[in-house]
């Protein structure tokens, strides 16, 4: 909106801030558990979720343990970031959500000890995925993000998802 520091906001956005306000009680009713459990299981396999629109990009890893006792899958990370004020396609957009996620991996993997633990990313944008997976010379900022993606994972762990199943879309675009 371009407001100096102490002018008032819009109406509709000061009608929004305060339903936001109202609804944030909600949020000491939640719980989400902290301990990962790690004892008798067969398998693990970590699962990054990217997702980005007009408002905001997301990450969001899961960790999905089998035992004998069935899967669990528990929220590890999930990070999400408004985007810059320059306009940017959604495209490029869903492109700057993948390497925030491929850049989850290492820090989740160092921080669990995961180093022998399957990665798969999604993301629910096929231009993305088409960048990431196919080596051309793609313009500058494309270029640069691919290469920051790929020194950080491999290509064959990235999977499309439907958007109506990404759990990423919720951060990146907004809930109450």
């Amino acid at each position: 909106k371009k407001l100096n520091w102490d002018e008032p906001v819009p109406v509709d956005v000061a009608k929004k801030f305060k339903h936001w306000l109202d609804s944030i009680e909600i949020l000491t009713s939640m719980n989400i558990p902290r301990w990962i459990s790690s004892s008798n299981v067969f398998s693990k396999s970590l699962h990054i979720f990217t997702d980005a629109s007009k408002e905001a990009y997301a990450a969001v890893a899961f960790l999905r343990s089998e035992n004998a006792d069935g899967v669990t899958v528990q929220l590890v990370l999930a990070k999400s970031r408004v985007t810059t004020i320059k306009p940017i396609t959604t495209p490029k957009l869903e492109l700057v959500g993948c390497e925030c996620g491929a850049k989850m991996i290492n820090n989740i993997s160092k921080t669990m000890d995961l180093t022998d633990v399957k990665v798969t990313l999604w993301t629910d944008s096929s231009d993305a995925l088409a960048w990431i997976q196919r080596n051309e010379n793609w313009q500058i900022f494309v270029y640069n993000r691919v290469k920051k993606i790929r020194e950080l994972t491999d290509v064959n762990q990235w999977r499309h998802i439907p958007g109506h199943c990404n759990p990423a879309d919720l951060p990146s675009r907004g809930c109450s």
